[in-house]
């Protein structure tokens, strides 16, 4: 008899990453390059002779830019660059890691290469003071992915396990040595892997073999940059070490 059918529903989908785990780094600053490292956007005066600027206290910046973003009502981040972050591979600076501060609000706004802007501390994460950096808020970032392996043969490395550890495992963020540059987007779905041990075959007279390099999860991309990208491990059999090779599952035995 007639009834209502519906369509275009996958009960098998592979499900979105949980916003939870991936909140902190769609909305704070992460990796910054040399160009927005040499922003002129920065705290250079806080009133009373205070040291730290706390929420709801306010602040005067210079460096912010004429126009839109520079008007009243407009929000910044304040963040401070920690340390280089470097490709596990080649040495090479892959960017600049930044901690990130707070977010301040501009209360009055000033035009020109002298001038100065009022800004109030809306949250304040660790302690913000003269020097402090400011970049504009980014823009919100979708939190729902298409989960797909990239289109194109992907080859990189785990450049670091976030939170201060040296392992990671499944739920845990990583930063990869690859970013959009190399063919990354969102929602890309990546296999990790470990190079084997280089063992001796006594059988052989102790000549030295190299174990072949074994799969043992995967991650999940969801925010990139030019040179870097971070993702979720949503599968792992194993630890997460710096190192570790990323590439495109389909490629994988």
């Amino acid at each position: 008899s007639p009834h209502t059918r519906v369509s275009g529903q996958d009960s098998d989908a592979i499900s979105s990453i949980p916003t939870a785990a991936i909140e902190p780094f769609l909305t704070q600053p992460i990796v910054v390059d040399a160009e927005t490292l040499a922003t002129p956007a920065r705290i250079f005066s806080l009133p009373e002779g205070r040291v730290y600027l706390g929420k709801g206290e306010t602040a005067y910046a210079r460096g912010l830019p004429d126009g839109q973003m520079g008007q009243a009502g407009t929000e910044w981040q304040a963040y401070r660059p920690v340390k280089p972050l470097k490709d596990p591979v080649t040495g090479n600076v892959l960017g600049y890691e930044a901690d990130y501060l707070g977010t301040l609000r501009v209360v009055r706004a000033a035009i020109g290469p002298q001038a100065v802007s009022k800004m109030e501390a809306l949250s304040s994460k660790e302690e913000m003071g003269v020097g402090t950096q400011l970049m504009p808020v980014p823009p919100r970032v979708p939190v729902r992915y298409v989960p797909h392996a990239p289109a194109g043969d992907v080859h990189g490395a785990v450049a670091k396990v976030t939170g201060g550890v040296r392992f990671g495992g499944t739920d845990q963020v990583v930063v990869l040595n690859i970013g959009s540059q190399q063919g990354l987007e969102p929602g890309h779905v990546l296999a990790l892997s470990r190079a084997g041990a280089v063992v001796k075959d006594a059988t052989a007279g102790n000549e030295r073999v190299q174990l072949p390099e074994e799969r043992y999860g995967l991650a999940f991309v969801f925010r990139v940059f030019p040179h870097v990208a971070y993702a979720l491990v949503t599968d792992a059999s194993n630890t997460v070490e710096v190192g570790d090779a990323v590439s495109n599952p389909m490629t994988q035995p």
